[in-house]
C-alpha cells in the first residue's frame, strides 16, 4: 500500500463521526450502543496549493487509486491508517502558473 505523504496548507479541520444505535422506552429511558465494531470514523477535508510542479505529483498519486483504493496516511493527532479520497477532487487553475487542489480523505476500515 503506498502512502500519502504530501502536506496540506495549514489548518486543516477534520470531521469524526460516531454512529450510535438508539432504542427509546416508554418510560423514558433510552439505550444507546455503537453501531458496528467500526463507529467512528473520520474525514479530512484537505487544500493543497503550489505550482504545477509541486500539484501534479498530488494529482497523480490520487488518479492512481481512483477514490477506490485506499493508501496510507497519518491525519493530524491520529496513528497512520487506510484512507482514500472521497469521490475525487477538485483542482483550480490560479494566476501566475499555480493550482488549487481539493480533496477530502475519508478513514478506511480494512478487515
Amino acid at each position: 500500500m503506498q502512502t500519502f505523504t504530501w502536506l496540506p496548507r495549514s489548518e486543516p479541520q477534520g470531521r469524526i463521526t460516531q454512529r450510535v444505535l438508539t432504542a427509546k422506552f416508554g418510560d423514558g429511558y433510552t439505550q444507546r450502543a455503537a453501531d458496528g465494531i467500526h463507529n467512528s470514523t473520520q474525514s479530512w477535508p484537505l487544500l493543497f496549493v503550489g505550482s504545477a510542479e509541486q500539484i501534479a505529483p498530488i494529482k497523480t498519486f490520487l488518479d492512481a487509486h481512483a477514490s477506490w483504493q485506499s493508501f496510507l496516511w497519518t491525519p493530524p493527532l491520529g496513528q497512520p491508517g487506510a484512507w482514500r479520497s472521497q469521490d475525487g477532487y477538485q483542482l483550480t487553475a490560479k494566476p501566475g502558473g499555480n493550482y488549487e487542489l481539493s480533496v477530502t480523505f475519508e478513514e478506511v476500515h480494512l478487515p
